[in-house]
């Protein structure tokens, strides 16, 4: 629900160029590939949605999940004394 909300205003300004297919069901559509090992066309079929605007959806919302989560997951220091603070939190856990 919270990835849902974050990704949710980036996935409408993809529906202004694409066809009618809500942020939610885009969001479903790829957390269901991801998570089961269905095939495209067993969940394209189950979504009533072509193959064709799967394959977009799914590569949209990736790209918009990995855009907002990576600086905040995968934070990467630029500079030495950084990795030190990155380093010295780490031994504190």
């Amino acid at each position: 629900e919270q990835l849902l909300q974050r990704i949710g205003p980036r996935i409408k300004k993809l529906l202004e160029k694409r066809e009618l297919v809500g942020p939610s069901e885009r969001f479903s559509v790829t957390l269901r590939y991801a998570i089961t090992d269905h095939a495209q066309t067993i969940i394209s079929f189950s979504y009533r949605i072509t193959l064709t605007s799967f394959g977009q959806i799914e590569h949209e919302i990736e790209n918009v999940i990995w855009k907002i989560s990576y600086p905040r997951y995968l934070y990467c220091p630029a500079l030495e004394f950084r990795w030190k603070d990155v380093a010295d939190k780490s031994e504190k856990k």
